[in-house]
């Protein structure tokens, strides 16, 4: 018999060296030692001094003269920002120093775009990740009111550190990265997305062109559909994709190309004479080819993909993503792709490729000699393996396992631990706000749990067991956490888990930019502005946090939600207003002894529209002396509303006999834009977003 084979890979999944090395765990490692006949060797992720740290990269607001790092890099022309970085890095680290600042390279008088600048010192930085060297920090450094150099800085940074999160299979075909996922595409940070569509530039059919048109609202795809005239000559449009949180969406429409590998490729083409963008991301189907059975719909397409990339000479986009609707059409769009690269076909060639995509172990274990090992049922069992030294500091979502075995089988030894892991993982939640939940938020957890394939089992002591695959249950658990922010009682109150623990009195938090919570408000602000879109520039967005009137509200939810069971009593609804109101709001909350400012046609109380850009009109937040408005983003129970008039005072009972009355009332019953409410505490202010119009 041969030598013994090794391998070792990368096992990440929260807290999976704590199951690892749990009773549990360990039989788990010993049943399947016992099948295979092979040793698995379990690790925790390596110190820091015995594997390269990567740079820490951040954002200063100061003159780049004022920064005290041992190194700082002065302004340098156009063109060659890449190269400057590297040597810079390079010889900063030769002479053992700790820290360096780059300035906005070439954005002054030279009038590099920002963005570019920006782009160009995070990349060129990350690529030293895997590097030993002596510097630690790398600070870009902006002037406090260069909102717009920090603003691309957040943006690009945000977007790599989304990128390397996606889940996915990585395939590696030559020098480009293909990432196979499942979701929906418009929900990633990929430079360019592609949208297949006709040649009139349609928003009708597709998965894509739906998603596109609720998200970046009727004005943008009003305007896309003014560029028919460019499809029908070039088969492709580039537009700014509002809402979203990609750079650029690629309009094409396939018939103009004949197929779908050409136009993959075409795309691709045209993505990268822009010398700017990396990724690109396309669906895994086009909508006209979502005519037959779903299956050979994936498999062709996928075979397409393959053959167009492979015949691909591009420089600057490295990274093509395609992503089905969920897990099991990615599985059939997955499997075509490995039978159609040669290299793939094999269990051990994918692997190998997926390998060569992550961050390997740098260690070298020695591997046991022929006295080490004793036969056992016919096979090569080890029985004697050299332990590594343990580190104080470990990761304890990240286990380094290295399996041994007499026959070359590793890739498939490993695969069965990672599922076993994934079929062993189960949750136990412990709350009391759990006996509060009420049978709509009950049924509503089950609904999910059971589309998950996640078995729920709920006691009246107020635990909940969940079991089921990792991912599933991260899903189910994730509903679980927001439906319990929900619950409250008097007394008690969950607050947002975003909120920031302070011991002082401070209500009102910066949000910091390119955050998941920055771009989820900013992103709903921009999905309503209509036209105003591309016109608005946020200066800051701030988090309210005002603990009494939050728990009042809740208090004041569950009342209007006994007196009327709905889904739909609650709104995330807009207030404008002008900067004197803004301090009293911050403290208080909205105030209706204030109502009437801006009119009290459909009642007297306070005024919140249902699109922020009703909100954005000057009539209800004008700007200040520095040009700024000031908008909120408010949580408002609207519950049961009815027309309004001016001589309200209150919300009008639901029957005159009766004492509970309407929550709200409105402009229009049937399709309401306004609504007015009479009870301070029937409404929250969430968020503040402080903004510039510029002129059309």
């Amino acid at each position: 018999m041969s030598g013994p084979y090794e391998e070792t890979y990368r096992l990440e999944k929260p807290q999976i060296l704590m199951f690892l090395e749990s009773d549990k765990g360990k039989c788990v490692l010993k049943a399947l030692q016992e099948q295979e006949g092979c040793i698995i060797e379990v690790n925790s992720e390596l110190s820091e001094l015995d594997m390269p740290t990567p740079l820490n990269v951040s954002f200063l607001k100061q003159q780049i003269t004022e920064v005290v790092d041992d190194v700082i890099v002065t302004s340098i022309g156009p063109k060659v920002l890449r190269q400057v970085v590297s040597e810079c890095i390079n010889k900063a680290s030769n002479q053992g120093y700790k820290s360096i600042a780059f300035p906005a390279l070439g954005c002054g008088n030279l009038g590099y775009p920002k963005y570019e600048t920006a782009a160009a010192i995070v990349d060129t930085v990350r690529e030293f990740d895997n590097d030993l060297l002596s510097l630690v920090d790398v600070h870009v450094v902006g002037l406090p009111e260069d909102l717009d150099f920090e603003e691309a800085y957040t943006r690009h940074l945000h977007k790599v550190t989304a990128s390397e999160d996606l889940s996915s299979e990585i395939i590696t075909i030559g020098k480009k990265s293909l990432f196979l996922l499942a979701g929906d595409i418009t929900e990633y940070c990929s430079d360019v997305i592609v949208h297949p569509t006709t040649k009139q530039l349609s928003f009708d059919s597709g998965d894509v062109s739906l998603s596109l048109r609720l998200k970046c609202g009727p004005s943008f795809v009003e305007e896309c559909q003014d560029e028919e005239r460019v499809m029908k000559q070039h088969g492709v449009v580039l537009t700014g994709a509002p809402g979203l949180q990609c750079t650029k969406i690629l309009h094409t429409t396939p018939q103009h190309f004949g197929c779908w590998k050409k136009t993959v490729k075409e795309c691709v083409k045209y993505v990268d004479t822009m010398a700017k963008y990396k990724s690109i991301a396309f669906p895994a189907v086009p909508s006209y080819m979502q005519r037959g059975s779903l299956e050979e719909e994936h498999k062709k397409a996928a075979w397409q993909m393959v053959e167009a990339i492979m015949t691909l000479k591009t420089t600057t986009v490295n990274m093509i993503l395609v992503f089905c609707c969920d897990q099991s059409k990615l599985d059939t769009y997955k499997d075509a792709v490995f039978r159609a690269i040669p290299d793939l076909s094999t269990k051990a060639g994918r692997m190998k490729s997926h390998m060569r995509a992550l961050v390997r172990n740098v260690t070298k274990t020695d591997i046991p000699t022929e006295d080490e090992m004793v036969e056992t049922s016919g096979r090569s069992v080890m029985t004697k393996l050299q332990m590594p030294e343990k580190h104080s500091s470990r990761n304890e979502s990240i286990a380094s396992v290295t399996v041994y075995c007499q026959e070359n089988k590793c890739d498939a030894i490993y695969k069965k631990l990672a599922d076993r892991c994934d079929d062993e993982y189960s949750r136990r939640v412990v709350d009391q706000r759990i006996q509060k939940l009420t049978s709509s938020q009950t049924e509503d957890l089950v609904a999910l749990a059971k589309t998950e394939r996640v078995v729920v089992n709920m006691e009246k002591s107020g635990e909940v067991h969940l079991e089921g695959l990792f991912h599933h249950l991260t899903k189910v658990c994730h509903h679980l956490d927001e439906t319990l922010q929900t619950v409250a009682d008097f007394g008690f109150v969950a607050y947002p888990t975003c909120w920031e623990r302070v011991e002082s009195g401070q209500r009102v938090f910066n949000v910091a930019q390119g955050s998941i919570e920055y771009m989820s408000v900013k992103n709903s602000f921009m999905a309503t502005l209509r036209e105003k879109e591309r016109h608005v520039n946020i200066s800051k967005i701030e988090r309210i946090q005002i603990p009494d009137l939050y728990r009042q509200y809740q208090i004041a939810m569950q009342t209007v939600h006994q007196e009327h069971p709905s889904k739909d009593n609650e709104r995330i609804i807009w207030h404008g207003t002008d900067v004197e109101a803004v301090p009293n709001i911050n403290k208080y909350g909205f105030n209706r002894s204030y109502c009437g400012k801006n009119g009290s046609q459909y009642g007297q109380g306070v005024y919140f529209a249902v699109t922020s850009f009703v909100s954005s009109i000057d009539k209800y937040s004008p700007p200040d002396t520095h040009g700024i408005k000031y908008v909120y983003r408010a949580r408002v129970l609207t519950g049961r509303y009815t027309m309004g008039n001016a001589t309200m005072r209150d919300a009008p009972r639901l029957c005159r006999t009766g004492s509970v009355r309407y929550t709200s009332t409105t402009n229009d019953t049937s399709q309401p834009s306004l609504f007015c409410i009479y009870r301070d505490t029937h409404s929250y202010p969430e968020y503040l977003i402080s903004f510039k119009l510029s002129v059309p």
